[in-house]
């Protein structure tokens, strides 16, 4: 389980890299256009957004397995390691809800867009491939925020310890 665990985390890391490093390049190339030739690369302002959204996702599912979304932790502080247990797996539970909530939201939005058939503006592509991010990072956040589950109820029994 740990493997396949570590498989995910190393394969979101490169699908989450490579477009940065296009990113990155399209820019250097985009001012030595602008500067050189007064040209520039129409659709590169517009991939940037769709880069931002798609990492912004992607990161948010890859935080839930490293655990560190925000979280005020004073009340765990305070109530002593037992009931923190407790309160911790209630919190993963009530997240778990969200995300599966918020990905099939983003299904019928993601098919809503399909349906209409929607374009970007600059680079004239189906708008529903950039948002299409959502309903698979929630998906993946859903797994994560249950395999927390499984550990949080192991600590509340006693049977495992807290990371």
């Amino acid at each position: 389980m740990k493997n396949a665990i570590e498989v995910l985390k190393t394969t979101e890391r490169i699908i989450l890299s490579f477009p940065f490093l296009f990113l990155s390049a399209a820019i250097v190339v985009n001012v030595v256009m602008r500067k050189v030739f007064a040209a520039n690369i129409f659709w590169l302002e517009e991939f940037s957004r769709y880069i931002f959204v798609f990492s912004t996702f992607l990161g948010a599912s890859i935080a839930v397995t490293m655990n560190k979304h925000p979280k005020m932790s004073a009340l765990q502080d305070v109530i002593g390691k037992k009931r923190a247990a407790w309160l911790i797996l209630f919190s993963d539970i009530i997240c778990t809800g969200i995300s599966a909530y918020l990905c099939v939201y983003a299904v019928t939005q993601v098919m809503n867009l399909i349906r209409l058939q929607t374009i970007t503006s600059a680079m004239s592509m189906p708008l529903w491939i950039v948002y299409v991010i959502i309903p698979i990072s929630m998906i993946g956040m859903v797994i994560r925020f249950f395999l927390l589950i499984m550990r949080d109820i192991n600590t509340v029994l006693g049977k495992g310890e807290k990371s």
